[in-house]
């Protein structure tokens, strides 16, 4: 039975799942439906007779591409096996390709851990002395290199890291051909580098996947971008995503891709998803007073028909410390004198670092929280051995 994809969406939302054929833009605000509308112009494809297996999702978390696929199934209930993230695609196609690989025996992904060991055995073979060569430097040196497809052998050495960067790379190459290891960079390297130079094996897969979406597209990086334009040669490619929401500069994502989407599909259709389901309009109107400052960005005023909310409070106050205890006097006033529950309650820093300061302010009140996605300073390793 046919799925009306179009129910409950605004005009904006139908405009973007309507398109079918050629390249399209969809800039999505904070709020805006934009999983929905992804979900959605997805069923209509297949709808048109396309199989699900040949629509190729990509985002950059496996909870987004697990929800991405149940929302799918829940409404066309079949599966779509390719809505998956960057660095499960690569894997797949290297494994469907492993033969053109260049490894003698089937290959393994280090982890994080497999990867510190072999850049132990590096150290020990070049002898660098990690107590003056930082390792996480070099190892996050090389990532860099990678996901900037830089020439490493070719590339001139702007200081000390780079010249023990490319000593350790070396080695490290010759390690993971040999042990037929691969990390987490070469699942979007190699696969690059494979369609780059087998034109027979590119238009397989371009023909493979002839609709392409990409969700977060402001946070792709070169490598990521290198790899869509390959693979997406047909032009039907659907990126979607915000400007204003970019965070990922610091590990090699690159603004300039949606910016300069436009230009890189021309002739592209581009949609605009201003209207927010989620924010009251004076959380709204403070966002936009902020974002509206970005010197890179594509224009657009997002809207609600939400309530007005409850006005925001600006704090200001001495240092970090007086701004701890504030926040922990907050936390404590709302709990004691509102009756709120501390799980109703979230504190944003901008930085890791700053997370022991804002510790010590709950602590002196004894106020019970959990770090999420880290771990709680008086608990990390070095901190307890050194308390020790």
């Amino acid at each position: 039975m046919a799925v009306d994809v179009f129910k409950g969406m605004n005009d904006f939302q139908r405009e973007a799942i309507a398109h079918l054929e050629g390249p399209l833009l969809v800039v999505a605000g904070a709020g805006s439906g934009k999983t929905r509308v992804i979900t959605h112009r997805i069923a209509n494809i297949i709808q048109h007779g396309v199989r699900p297996d040949r629509v190729l999702a990509i985002t950059f978390t496996n909870k987004a591409a697990g929800e991405m696929q149940e929302r799918v199934e829940r409404l066309m209930g079949l599966k779509t096996p390719w809505i998956t993230t960057f660095h499960s695609a690569g894997l797949r196609l290297l494994k469907l390709e492993s033969a053109r690989v260049g490894f003698a025996h089937p290959f393994s992904v280090m982890d994080e851990d497999d990867q510190k060991r072999l850049y132990k055995r590096i150290f020990k073979e070049l002898k660098l002395d990690p107590k003056m060569v930082d390792p996480r430097k070099i190892i996050w040196r090389i990532s860099q290199w990678k996901n900037q497809l830089v020439d490493i052998a070719k590339f001139e050495p702007n200081d000390d890291i780079d010249i023990w960067a490319q000593q350790c790379h070396v080695l490290y190459a010759k390690l993971c051909q040999e042990e037929c290891l691969v990390d987490f960079d070469d699942l979007l390297v190699k696969p690059v580098r494979l369609l780059e130079n087998d034109e027979e094996l590119r238009r397989k897969y371009v023909d493979r996947f002839p609709y392409i979406l990409i969700d977060e597209f402001q946070d792709t990086n070169q490598v990521q971008y290198r790899l869509i334009r390959l693979l997406g040669s047909h032009g039907n490619i659907c990126a979607t995503g915000d400007p204003d929401q970019a965070i990922y500069g610091w590990r090699g994502a690159d603004i300039e891709n949606i910016l300069n989407f436009e230009k890189d599909y021309d002739p592209c259709k581009t949609v605009l998803l201003e209207e927010n389901y989620r924010s009251t309009k004076v959380i709204l109107r403070a966002a936009q007073g902020v974002v509206s400052h970005n010197t890179k960005r594509k224009d657009k005023t997002i809207r609600t028909n939400n309530d007005e909310g409850r006005p925001l409070l600006l704090l200001a106050v001495d240092d970090e410390v007086d701004e701890s205890l504030a926040v922990a006097a907050a936390i404590d006033r709302m709990q004691q004198k509102q009756g709120r529950h501390l799980s109703d309650m979230a504190v944003f820093y901008r930085t890791n670092a700053q997370s022991r300061v804002l510790e010590d302010g709950l602590r002196r009140r004894g106020i019970p929280y959990r770090i999420v996605g880290g771990t709680r300073f008086y608990d990390r390793r070095e901190v307890k051995d050194l308390l020790a």
